[in-house]
């Protein structure tokens, strides 16, 4: 187990003691193989971190019904993770928008129009900078964190 699974662990287990319907919402991970077929069929044509990857191996976001309110789904305070489809969708509307750089990619929502998201590149790296977009604000992105890891 690596130092992020073991991480995003301890969170996952804080939900539960806590008895927060994020715990149970959480979708099942992705193996490689269904992470690059996904990433295949997109238009986004630069390398995830290999946080975000490992990120999308251990679980695929979250589940969001109109069952449960935003509050249910944070995984972390004020925000919900995006299955790895579900970035594909947003990052694919918001390219179309003037101010979206083509190289980031969300992974966090707060279904207000901000994103954490992080800065992909052609190469392959370990982790990126994790910034965060929010919706009129002029001074979007701002960087939030140093990397996945560093959240």
């Amino acid at each position: 187990m690596t130092a992020l699974e073991r991480q995003l662990n301890e969170i996952l287990q804080w939900h539960e003691r806590h008895r927060r319907p994020v715990g149970r919402l959480l979708q099942p991970g992705l193996s490689m193989g269904e992470i690059a077929k996904v990433l295949s069929r997109s238009d986004f044509r630069f390398r995830l971190p290999s946080t975000l990857t490992e990120l999308y191996k251990w679980r695929n976001g979250t589940m969001t019904t109109a069952e449960y309110s935003l509050g249910d789904i944070w995984f972390i305070p004020g925000y919900y993770f995006l299955s790895l489809e579900a970035s594909i969708m947003v990052y694919k509307m918001m390219k179309e928008e003037t101010f979206w750089e083509p190289s980031m990619f969300p992974f966090l929502a707060d279904d207000g129009g901000a994103f954490y998201q992080v800065q992909c590149s052609p190469e392959d790296t370990l982790d990126a900078v994790v910034v965060e977009e929010l919706p009129d604000n002029p001074q979007s992105p701002m960087k939030r964190f140093s990397g996945i890891r560093r959240m």
